[in-house]
């Protein structure tokens, strides 16, 4: 075997390595990611700041409100699945354009809460854009799903779904205990900044 041919081989396999459907430990550290940055903003909106707006004496009812508002994206996916399903097929495949459209849209709506001085006093506004994050990140967990069942092997679906699980219970933990202590500490803006940061990089 000759040295070009070593090195061709060598490369190739290399990029090889690279895709998920191939790479075990790639797979359950995409994977965990993905699950961290949904339960990131999960444990920002529905603990953190929930229980901000309750020491800033928020109306309780108003508060349930918010809490519904943001879950019912997520009550609604059974409606995502088979949009994802049959709409968009390019070279990237059939799940990755939507996980980063999602993703993109996602932080996009992120961005603007940022924008949001007063979380009390815009607190209507305020519901209004983290459902409207919540439509996003309930799409791309879906698709995230549909990807999972594609190119996971079944004997390891178990394990890589504990890694989803691990992934979403931290996010969540980040989420509500050190953004809800920037938010206490620094202020609404600092903690949707930090937020927004987080999933951007």
């Amino acid at each position: 075997m000759g040295y070009q041919q070593a090195y061709t081989e060598v490369k190739d396999h290399a990029k090889t390595t690279l895709y998920l459907s191939q790479n075990r430990t790639l797979r359950y550290a995409t994977f965990f990611g993905w699950y961290l940055m949904q339960g990131l903003p999960a444990g920002f909106a529905l603990t953190a700041l929930a229980n901000y707006l309750a020491a800033e004496q928020v109306d309780t009812g108003e508060i349930g409100a918010f809490v519904a508002l943001i879950g019912l994206p997520w009550g609604l996916k059974f409606v995502w699945g088979p949009v994802v399903d049959r709409l968009v097929t390019s070279r990237m495949g059939r799940r990755r354009p939507w996980i980063i459209l999602a993703q993109v849209l996602a932080l996009l709506s992120l961005l603007i809460v940022t924008m949001v001085s007063n979380p009390v006093s815009n607190f209507r506004l305020l519901s209004v854009l983290f459902c409207i994050h919540a439509v996003f990140a309930s799409v791309q967990d879906v698709v995230v799903d549909a990807l999972a069942i594609e190119i996971v092997p079944e004997d390891e679906r178990g394990r890589t779904n504990a890694f989803m699980r691990a992934g979403m219970v931290t996010g969540t933990a980040i989420g509500a205990a050190g953004l809800g202590y920037i938010l206490r500490t620094f202020g609404f803006t600092w903690a949707a900044a930090t937020e927004a940061t987080l999933l951007g990089s």
